[in-house]
């Protein structure tokens, strides 16, 4: 009998899952964890940071910055950005890399105004806005609607994490 993971469905139906060898595929590269952590935000253990980043909306990924392009972006119902490099475990140098990448970004993030994010947002989207890109999750961020205390939130978030 193998040993591992299973899924079980509502139906009561059990499906083993398999270890998928990542060098050998050369399918699964850092572009697809990044879209795979995008589209699936909660694969991300945000709660386990703070329960205010639990149901962290989506935004854009690859966000211009002076320090280089984030991944991904998230957005907090309370206005918080969170950000999100991604690396594969068999790079030996992710785990430095990954914190000096993420305070450079936090701290290109910090001094933009509301107007910049938005601008920046709208590169990284196709033209659409912070405000649309939160509206097309579905969820409501009711202090998006107030750009000011929306910039104040994000700025605040960006110089604690």
């Amino acid at each position: 009998m193998s040993s591992g993971p299973i899924i079980v469905s509502s139906e009561n139906s059990v499906q083993r899952l398999q270890r998928v060898d990542l060098q050998a595929t050369g399918f699964y590269d850092e572009k697809w964890l990044q879209q795979l952590i995008f589209d699936n935000a909660d694969l991300l253990p945000l709660y386990g940071i703070d329960a205010d980043y639990a149901g962290a909306v989506p935004v854009c990924m690859e966000l211009v910055t002076k320090s280089g392009r984030v991944d991904c972006i998230y957005i907090t119902s309370s206005g918080r950005l969170v950000i999100a490099e991604t690396k594969l475990y068999r790079n030996p140098q992710s785990r430095r890399e990954v914190i000096g990448q993420i305070l450079d970004y936090a701290k290109d993030l910090v001094n933009w105004s509301y107007d910049e994010l938005d601008s920046k947002v709208r590169g990284a989207n196709g033209g659409k806005s912070l405000y649309e890109a939160i509206e097309a999750s579905g969820q409501e961020l009711p202090e998006a609607r107030s750009s000011t205390r929306f910039s104040v939130t994000s700025r605040k978030a960006v110089s604690y994490c």
